[in-house]
């Protein structure tokens, strides 16, 4: 199947570990993940992740992310980083990013820095210069 490109949005909270979760689990229950299982769908993304089809395949989804790690560090599987300073200045000429701004980054892969399969970043954007949402991005599944 190849992996696939997915993109997330979630309202902005400080706590990134807690933005990823909120934002897995608004992909987790409007379906937007690819399960290759047989029967009734999982109920919760622990569920699903005990479903033997999904470690083969992943889900193709922020679901496949795991961990947070900082800006500065390497890539890691199944995990996903804030852009640095210098990265949003690069992307955006500011490093507070409106939605506008990170759409139009986006559609011309401004923000694809290379990252490897199984990993992710993320960015906070802003409203009137204050923080709104957290856009998170990658590439998932085989």
């Amino acid at each position: 199947m190849g992996s696939s490109a997915w993109l997330t949005f979630t309202l902005y909270s400080p706590d990134l570990t807690a933005a990823l979760l909120a934002a897995q689990l608004s992909t987790f229950h409007a379906g937007y993940y690819y399960w290759a299982g047989d029967g009734e769908p999982p109920a919760t993304i622990e569920e699903l992740w005990q479903d033997p089809a999904v470690h083969g395949t992943g889900t193709h989804a922020i679901l496949d992310i795991f961990e947070l790690i900082g800006p500065d560090e390497p890539d890691t599987p199944m995990a996903v980083r804030p852009l640095s300073r210098d990265r949003l200045l690069m992307a955006f000429g500011t490093d507070r990013p409106t939605r506008a701004q990170f759409d139009a980054a986006y559609r011309t892969d401004l923000l694809d820095d290379g990252y490897p399969r199984w990993c992710g970043r993320c960015c906070t954007l802003y409203v009137d210069d204050g923080p709104s949402e957290i856009a998170f991005w990658g590439a998932s599944g085989d």
